[in-house]
């Protein structure tokens, strides 16, 4: 596993963009303000430095521009330990329809940032396998 750099995926059209942080399991350590020690600051800057680029390089070499993205998104893997929690909500980040995901529009960004744990991202993996194998092996 990695946890130095974001990764971005997009949408082959350009229309879309989206920023994965995954952070070190059980790191405690989260500061507000700082970027790094901010996993919010952290994600922003990401953002801004691929839309100052205009365009990230694919794995296969191929230029892919970043002139249309309608829809910004970013996720951040990581232990909901006590400092992130205070830091999400020095941020102002809500987690009113499901306790475990943290989530906040950032209209200054346009873009929206959801903050979920690992047992969350394997739950919920495990959640959308079960639905596709079920269909597709016709259980």
């Amino acid at each position: 596993m990695f946890y130095d750099d974001s990764l971005i995926f997009g949408e082959d059209d350009g229309s879309s963009l989206a920023i994965v942080e995954f952070k070190k399991p059980g790191r405690d350590d989260y500061r507000f303000g700082p970027s790094k020690s901010d996993p919010v600051v952290q994600v922003v800057e990401t953002l801004e430095k691929a839309l100052e680029r205009g365009s990230a390089q694919k794995k296969d070499g191929e230029i892919f521009s970043f002139a249309r993205v309608t829809r910004r998104v970013a996720y951040i893997i990581a232990d909901l330990t006590p400092t992130l929690i205070k830091t999400l909500k020095r941020h102002s980040f809500q987690n009113d329809w499901n306790p475990r995901i943290w989530h906040q529009y950032r209209p200054n960004e346009e873009m929206a940032v959801y903050v979920y744990g690992y047992d969350t991202m394997i739950e919920n993996a495990k959640k959308r396998n079960a639905a596709f194998f079920s269909v597709l092996l016709g259980d």
